[in-house]
């Protein structure tokens, strides 16, 4: 293990081991603190641990190492991530947030278990297939993986099937950053050329413009070359976190850092609104999107997939339309 905190982890969870205090016999006493870094300079860290802010000086530090979430900590991100991805229809079944959108994105069509039910689950299931059912919808669950392992497993067990596995990655906003940049502009509502950039190939887009706008504190950066809007992105701020989404750029103008520019004007805009960290969205399997916002600063918090209920010969359970790589 390292013994000195990397400044690449502020905005990680950490375990830090520092010098408390030395027994009778002179040998020096031990202690650990684990939260997330949220300070560090020349001699001092700073991490937000379960009991409040804990300054440690870096003298004292004998080692430290980063650490995976907690399930609270999964949790706690995925109700923020719910937040910000507001469906016409939600409702709670016991800790279980269902949610409905005409079928526009999965998230927006499925289920977050953010809590244990506390019935059988073959009767949660019973009644969660009534609800989703009754608005001609298939019965998914999105699943975050370690926080709920036991649960995707009985899931698999009835049949489920698994897909769309993404990644939920986080960044520490930094506390100054360049001005944004001039090229990418910013707007209360998407126009239409926004929302032509922005999944027009989707079936279900006619449920888009309401679904973007059902939020008190979100912003449509776009990016215009020639005259042309070429690239896309969609933030939002609930409880501290800019949530980064919609981020489509036009294949023929990629690779000019168009999605970085687009990400980072949103970074500044968030910050102006008290949000202090970061989360995107990205299928586990789409290397170029991931290694964009590596580069940016994210790093993987969890997992997770969606589980669908097996089909039955008299229902259609497809989601209309399919579900690129920033919107799983």
């Amino acid at each position: 293990m390292p013994f000195a905190l990397e400044p690449s982890w502020l905005g990680r969870r950490v375990s830090v081991r520092r010098v408390v205090d030395r027994d009778p016999d002179g040998r020096l006493l031990m202690g650990d603190v684990v939260g997330e870094l949220v300070g560090l300079d020349a001699q001092t860290a700073v991490v937000d641990a379960r009991r409040g802010l804990v300054e440690v000086p870096l003298a004292f530090i004998v080692a430290a190492r980063l650490v995976m979430p907690s399930t609270a900590d999964e949790l706690a991100l995925e109700r923020v991530v719910a937040a910000g991805w507001r469906a016409e229809q939600t409702t709670e079944l016991d800790g279980w947030l269902l949610r409905a959108d005409h079928g526009f994105t999965r998230r927006a069509n499925s289920i977050a278990p953010l809590a244990q039910v506390r019935v059988p689950l073959d009767d949660a299931l019973a009644q969660v297939r009534a609800w989703y059912g009754a608005r001609g919808l298939p019965t998914l669950v999105q699943v975050p993986l370690e926080a709920r392992r036991l649960l995707d497993a009985e899931l698999g067990e009835r049949g489920w099937g698994a897909e769309g596995r993404a990644q939920i990655m986080v960044a520490h906003l930094p506390a100054e950053s360049d001005p944004p940049p001039a090229r990418v502009r910013l707007a209360g509502t998407p126009d239409p050329a926004w929302l032509a950039r922005y999944r027009a190939h989707d079936d279900a887009a006619a449920a888009a413009p309401a679904l973007l706008t059902r939020h008190n504190d979100a912003t449509f950066a776009s990016v215009e070359v020639a005259g042309q809007t070429v690239g896309v992105a969609r933030g939002c701020v609930d409880d501290g976190w800019l949530g980064v989404s919609a981020v489509e750029v036009d294949p023929a103008h990629r690779r000019a850092g168009h999605a970085a520019a687009l990400t980072r004007t949103l970074w500044a805009w968030g910050a102006g609104r008290g949000a202090r960290r970061s989360y995107v969205q990205v299928e586990s399997d789409n290397a170029p999107a991931l290694a964009l916002y590596e580069r940016l600063g994210y790093w993987r918090h969890h997992e997770y997939h969606y589980r669908r209920e097996p089909a039955d010969d008299a229902v259609d359970h497809s989601l209309p339309g399919s579900i690129p790589a920033p919107y799983a």
